[in-house]
């Protein structure tokens, strides 16, 4: 068992409050606002025990930019979900180009917010809906040949009839 005396302790504690910061500040700059949140507040409690007032204060305002950041992510999130919806919408009415819009709007929230799944996911809802506008496309264009060719029936006249007398 290694004792240590409160200076030593102090700083073992300052060391490790350290590499909790940064970590945070790692985590930060990568987008993940969560993992930062919780290193600074681990360094944040840990620096309370020490009673350092400017690593406090420094911890605060980087725990407050934490929160604002999770914040507009959860609003971009809101964003993009209310997209797919109006996309799902617009779909089941069979408006497929104002679908095609909202899933493309979702899609470039969802890739601002670099969450590759959730880009994925529109992606494949936008092909699926490309495959259904071109099956839709197919039987309309079918629907017209038909009608056209029974048009071109009914008016050509019947060639075993004798034509009328003139006179």
């Amino acid at each position: 068992m290694v004792v240590v005396n409160g200076a030593e302790y102090a700083q073992l504690l300052a060391l490790l409050n350290q590499c909790a910061e940064l970590n945070a500040d790692a985590s930060f700059a990568k987008g993940d606002y969560e993992g930062a949140q919780a290193f600074y507040t681990t360094a944040l409690q840990k620096y309370t025990e020490l009673e350092d007032q400017a690593q406090i204060d420094a911890l605060s305002v980087k725990l407050d930019a934490c929160a604002k950041k999770l914040a507009q992510q959860e609003e971009l999130e809101t964003e993009a979900e209310a997209y797919m919806r109006q996309g799902e919408n617009a779909y089941n009415e069979k408006n497929y180009v104002q679908a095609k819009k909202y899933y493309l709007l979702a899609k470039d929230v969802y890739a601002s917010m670099e969450k590759d799944a959730k880009v994925a996911e529109v992606t494949r809802r936008l092909e699926l809906l490309e495959m259904g506008i071109s099956e839709e496309e197919k039987a309309a264009q079918e629907a017209e040949e038909k009608a056209a060719q029974k048009s071109e029936n009914t008016t050509i006249p019947n060639e075993t009839t004798p034509p009328a007398a003139v006179g």
